[in-house]
């Protein structure tokens, strides 16, 4: 049966030979219709070996461009990057491959909590209560006539330029009212603000307009103002902090110690000031506690009240808690009940200041101050002492 089978496929390949020796075109035609098939295929291979091949150079720009990116966030911004709001382009563009210039509350919100640092352009940025609180922890230049407006905490943990000039003041304010500058730590040691105005703080904590922690920085030709806080330093609170305030307006601040300054276990300056119509429970104008080496010198202390109406110890002016400070060649007017309230201070120098227009000029509750001398008094009472009362008191 097999050698008939293979006998059968020998006669038919025989016949198929033979129809194509007498039919030779056939042959041909099929011949072409091959290579033409065959150069198709050729032709799309290479076309997607090249398109395969341009498929993998892009995945490697993709990717190269990726690794980038994730780079310069994590370093810092090193090439210009735009935001777009409404039609209008915002560009940060970098100084040193580290600063960041600022120009739209939108670059602000983006940037928020960054560490890099900043120039805020000139112009008007105004926040929102949704923005919440405004933190910078690298350093920060604010060109002159820039106004911020808030309706939360604005908080700078690295160095602060903020230099105005007399006519392009720096505002720092709110529509409604808001939370105040914080300014936190050593690295926003020498930070200054001049030519600046803070307003209308209205804090809920222990603070008013600006409060200083672990930091010194300077304060120049500055009016804080119209600012009040349920606690401490309706205008300025410091603590732990050697700052110097000179020739700024402290006005119009209230709080429930310190109306217009506190101090806490700080050695500050305030020098050629005017702080004035301050109001406190304790210490209208500046209330100091633990703050010794504290230099008062050449301000005009004026109109401020301690709000506790007819108490002794609770003065008007300058109250001086547990501060071995120097108050000297000020003019101390009006403030009340009480010009200058002294207790636990036995090291407290006041001299050469004009105490003038109070029920008591100097009242003392330590058991003796070691220079108290050439001042001019004009008070109903102008030196009164009850250091007696310490052994009934405890503080």
């Amino acid at each position: 049966m097999a050698d008939k089978n293979l006998e059968d496929e020998l006669r038919n390949i025989k016949l198929k030979i033979f129809s194509l020796s007498n039919n030779p075109n056939k042959v041909t035609d099929k011949t072409r219709k091959l290579d033409s098939t065959q150069k198709r295929i050729d032709e799309l291979l290479k076309e997607a070996e090249r398109i395969l091949e341009e498929a993998k150079k892009e995945s490697g720009r993709i990717l190269k461009k990726a690794k980038k990116e994730n780079k310069r966030t994590l370093e810092g911004t090193k090439t210009k990057t735009s935001f777009v709001s409404n039609n209008t382009n915002y560009k940060t563009e970098s100084i040193d491959n580290k600063v960041i210039e600022v120009n739209s509350v939108r670059m602000l919100r983006n940037l928020n909590r960054s560490r890099n640092d900043f120039i805020i352009k000139r112009g008007t940025y105004k926040l929102s209560y949704f923005d919440n609180n405004l933190e910078f922890n690298g350093s920060v230049t604010i060109e002159p006539g820039t106004k911020i407006y808030s309706e939360n905490e604005i908080i700078f943990k690295g160095k602060v330029t903020a230099k105005g000039t007399y006519d392009d003041k720096i505002v720092f304010s709110s529509e409604d009212r808001w939370e105040g500058l914080v300014i936190k730590g050593i690295d926003s040691d020498n930070s200054i603000f001049e030519n600046c105005e803070i307003t209308n703080v209205r804090s809920s904590g222990n603070h008013g307009a600006i409060r200083v922690i672990d930091s010194s920085p300077k304060f120049i030709k500055t009016t804080i103002s119209y600012n009040r806080s349920e606690l401490r330093g309706g205008g300025i609170y410091f603590e732990n902090s050697k700052s110097k305030i000179i020739n700024c307006e402290i006005s119009y601040n209230e709080a429930s110690k310190g109306g217009g300054i506190y101090a806490s276990r700080s050695a500050i300056t305030i020098d050629n000031c005017n702080i004035h119509n301050n109001n406190a429970s304790e210490g209208g104008g500046i209330y100091l506690t633990k703050s010794d080496f504290t230099k008062i010198i050449l301000n005009d202390i004026e109109n401020n009240k301690s709000l506790r109406s007819g108490s002794e110890r609770d003065a008007g002016g300058i109250q001086n808690d547990s501060s071995n400070s120097i108050i000297q060649n000020n003019k101390i007017k009006y403030n009340g009940f009480t010009g200058v309230s002294v207790t636990q201070s036995e090291g407290i120098t006041i001299i050469e200041n004009h105490i003038i227009g109070h029920e008591i000029g100097v009242f003392s509750w330590s058991k003796e101050i070691s220079d108290i001398k050439r001042n001019t008094l004009d008070n109903k009472v102008n030196y009164k002492k009850l250091y007696w009362k310490l052994k009934k008191i405890k503080f």
